[in-house]
């Protein structure tokens, strides 16, 4: 009988812009793996149904579908419910007719009690039910979401019978866990982040980190490979889940680009000419990342400097806001805009668009472990196209700027005035060392060896 070589990677997002999960997927298939990528269609990337450079497979489950559906479900369930109640009869009576019109009235307030209902649970509109009643609505509504989530999910991994099912992150591990229950097949889990540490999550009521930390405690003994980006979040995992496997380090690593000359895209995309230097951000627009401090240094860099912002994110407005207030206050004397803002770049050619920077920034704050633990995709994509980094001084940042001298540090305290200053000492010289060094880092420390490390995980899965 022919050995099952199926895998199937589970991500609740597009998957085109998850840099990681798409390197995983291309290494498996390319070492001879069925590989199936099943994630979530949003507004750029909505194809149910995709090959990505002709081999790995990409499956996308629409929720906005699921949401209409789940709302006709509990608009009819209610309506079944209401209808229930009404009993007929053969009488004729004044007093039966009025009993009936007077259930079909009771009928008719159910009805609308119980949209409402769905629009407290679902919708987080107002209602006139108190705090208590509403939270545990919430709870439930969330709770009964989540398992009809799942639903389309585990019908196309029931449908493809995978002998692996990898989990990127967290939220996609209770499928993980049902489904390896009901299919038998072995379990990965890929824990991109410390979840119980994201600023978000630690500045909440509690809610999701005590789920998180549930999720991870009934899970670990269904785990069969343990995935994650570094040796400090590996060691966390290790002393705080410790029936866990041991962790197998696969990091954030680029791959290898040759070199190709920049064309001059990016500065076309933000409207400069090519005499111009960019300090560039490339990646998510979130909270917690110190993209205020960025964005308020901006106003202090020297002429010919500006500022690219190129990504994607639910802060983008606010960001936008602010520069627009910075813009303001320095054309008078630049003539110019010191903030642009480009919109995210493929994954497939990322590399020529980061090529057209002078320095990469990574600002983030230290607001939890996750982010003193971090080591992002940027580590690797800034010096892939020849950039220097400018960092916060966490462990994992600052290791490659420690060895390589491929960079500088930010301060620990914010200082606005701070990205000017030092941009301004740089000689062209100390830059174009620090983009040497950067290239030579990531000679040293690319995706091929990582790629080893996970292909040799997975043959000893199947």
């Amino acid at each position: 009988m022919k050995q099952n070589n199926k895998i199937c990677s589970v991500v609740f997002n597009s998957v085109s812009r998850d840099a990681r999960v798409i390197k995983q997927a291309k290494s498996l298939a390319n070492s001879g793996y069925d590989v199936t990528v099943i994630g979530v269609a949003d507004q750029q990337f909505n194809l149910s149904n995709e090959i990505y450079e002709n081999v790995v497979k990409i499956q996308r489950v629409s929720l906005k579908d699921l949401k209409k559906a789940l709302k006709l479900l509990f608009k009819l369930l209610a309506l079944i419910i209401a209808l229930s109640f009404i009993s007929f009869n053969d009488e004729t009576t004044v007093l039966s007719a009025l009993v009936i019109a007077t259930k079909f009235f009771l009928v008719v307030l159910m009805f609308f009690y119980l949209v409402k209902l769905y629009r407290v649970c679902f919708a987080n509109n107002s209602s006139t039910l108190d705090t208590s009643q509403i939270s545990l609505l919430r709870k439930i509504s969330k709770a009964f979401w989540q398992l009809f989530k799942i639903a389309p999910f585990l019908k196309i991994l029931i449908k493809i019978r995978p002998a692996v099912i990898h989990c990127h992150d967290i939220h996609t591990l209770p499928l993980g866990v049902i489904a390896k229950v009901i299919l038998r097949c072995k379990l990965v889990y890929d824990a991109h982040e410390i979840y119980e540490e994201v600023p978000q999550v630690l500045l909440e009521n509690g809610a999701r980190l005590k789920s998180f930390k549930r999720i991870h405690n009934f899970s670990q003994s269904y785990i069969d490979s343990f995935v994650t980006i570094n040796d400090s979040i590996a060691a966390w995992y290790a002393d705080k889940y410790p029936r866990l496997p041991k962790a197998a380090v696969i990091m954030n690593a680029a791959v290898l680009s040759p070199g190709i000359p920049y064309d001059g895209r990016l500065h076309d995309a933000a409207g400069i000419s090519r005499e111009v230097h960019i300090l560039l951000y490339q990646g998510g627009f979130s909270e917690h990342r110190g993209l205020d401090f960025l964005v308020k240094s901006a106003e202090h860099l020297p002429n010919h400097w500006v500022l690219v912002m190129m990504g994607w994110g639910s802060y983008e407005e606010t960001l936008k806001v602010l520069a627009k207030s910075i813009n303001s206050s320095v054309s008078a004397a630049r003539h110019s805009d010191v903030i642009k803002f480009v919109p995210p770049a493929p994954q497939s050619d990322l590399v020529m668009w980061t090529a057209g920077g002078e320095i990469g920034v990574i600002p983030y704050e230290n607001t939890g472990l996750n982010h003193w633990f971090c080591s992002p995709n940027k580590i690797w994509e800034f010096p892939n196209a020849g950039l220097p980094l400018l960092v916060s001084p966490f462990p994992e940042l600052r290791k490659s700027v420690d060895i390589y001298r491929n960079g500088w540090l930010l301060p620990e305290t914010e200082d606005t005035s701070y990205i000017g200053r030092l941009i301004s000492s740089l000689s062209p010289e100390q830059i174009k060392e620090a983009s040497f060094n950067s290239r030579k880092f990531i000679e040293e420390n690319n995706w091929s060896f990582y790629e080893k490390r996970l292909v040799e995980l997975y043959s000893k899965l199947i």
